[in-house]
């Protein structure tokens, strides 16, 4: 049952996100139409940083894997340990909802499932 909960938080997290991501691009979708030429409609401005809902679910995942991990001493992923090795817990959390999000994105824009990687 290692790990368990980390997974389960992460599952949950990926579902949401995956859930977002599908919003944004029907609502996409959607205003595409109207910002035509002379239309007099434009597309709402996005931030440069992204959806602060989206961001915050993200480093939240993060920050309770990073703060899991280096409390129980069990870090099974080599990322993982070689980061907190180097770099601060906050700049890890941050580093890791970074390549959570990179990850949700290339599930969703290719319609796959998450693979769990096999224990080493």
């Amino acid at each position: 049952m290692k790990g368990y909960e980390i997974r389960l938080g992460v599952y949950c997290i990926l579902g949401k996100l995956a859930t977002g991501l599908k919003l944004i691009r029907v609502v996409a979708a959607s205003m595409a139409h109207r910002a035509g030429p002379g239309d007099g409609g434009s597309v709402p401005a996005e931030s440069k940083m992204g959806q602060r809902d989206v961001r915050r679910l993200l480093i939240t995942g993060a920050t309770a894997v990073v703060r899991h991990a280096s409390r129980r001493g069990e870090i099974t992923d080599p990322w993982l340990a070689g980061m907190l090795a180097r770099k601060p817990k906050k700049v890890v959390a941050v580093a890791l909802a970074n390549k959570m999000a990179r990850t949700v994105w290339a599930l969703a824009t290719r319609g796959e499932a998450y693979r769990v990687r096999a224990a080493a």
